[in-house]
């Protein structure tokens, strides 16, 4: 399944969510989650922009496969033209990552963020907070038209608009995440969290 998604970055928190208070959006939750990234041990997914995504937001457990699409086929070159997702269930983070590792799955990286919700009509609105990131805001619904017209409600310059993960906003400032073992609010990103070899 194609997400329609996209991203505006170094947002005001307060400014935004006043604008989204405007439009008549409704803040549903404030999420701390939990994700741990798994790759082949030769990095394959990671080779073709794909990566397997198990995610804890301390009500549901869920494993996912994603995939970038139209790499660099976007605007500018580090950002895509979709993004795939096959996500499911599970009952036990734990015991979920027991699993992808006995079955030779290596552990990429452990990755912590917070989240604030927001939701109108079909539209979902999340306001990312990341370690070491200035907070942005993911808009989508169930198509781009439907993503356009919110981004429009709320005065955005559609123009700016972007495709782009998180890994990505990392990198645009200064950070190859993918190199650290664990990104986490109570955790500098130290020389010792370095990955050794990540080939």
């Amino acid at each position: 399944m194609e997400e329609f998604e996209v991203v505006y970055t170094d947002i005001n928190i307060e400014d935004f969510e006043k604008k989204l208070e405007n439009i008549g959006a409704q803040k549903v939750d404030d999420i701390f989650y939990k994700i741990d990234v798994f790759d082949y041990p030769d990095y394959s997914l990671n080779s073709k922009g794909a990566w397997i995504r198990l995610r804890d937001d301390g009500k549901k457990v869920k494993l996912a496969y994603k995939e970038r699409l139209g790499r660099g086929e976007g605007k500018n070159s580090n950002e895509d033209l979709g993004m795939k997702e096959v996500e499911f269930a599970v009952n036990d983070f734990e015991k979920a990552k027991e699993f992808m590792l006995s079955i030779g799955f290596i552990e990429k990286h452990y990755q912590e963020k917070k989240r604030i919700r927001w939701k109108k009509g079909d539209v979902t609105f999340d306001i990312d907070i990341y370690p070491k990131l200035n907070p942005y805001v993911e808009i989508e619904s169930d198509s781009f038209e439907k993503v356009d017209e919110a981004i429009l409600e709320l005065g955005l310059d559609i123009n700016k608009k972007r495709i782009i993960n998180n890994w990505e906003i990392y990198k645009e400032n200064g950070i190859d995440i993918l190199k650290y073992k664990k990104v986490a609010f109570d955790e500098l990103l130290e020389k010792d969290n370095l990955i050794k070899d990540k080939n």
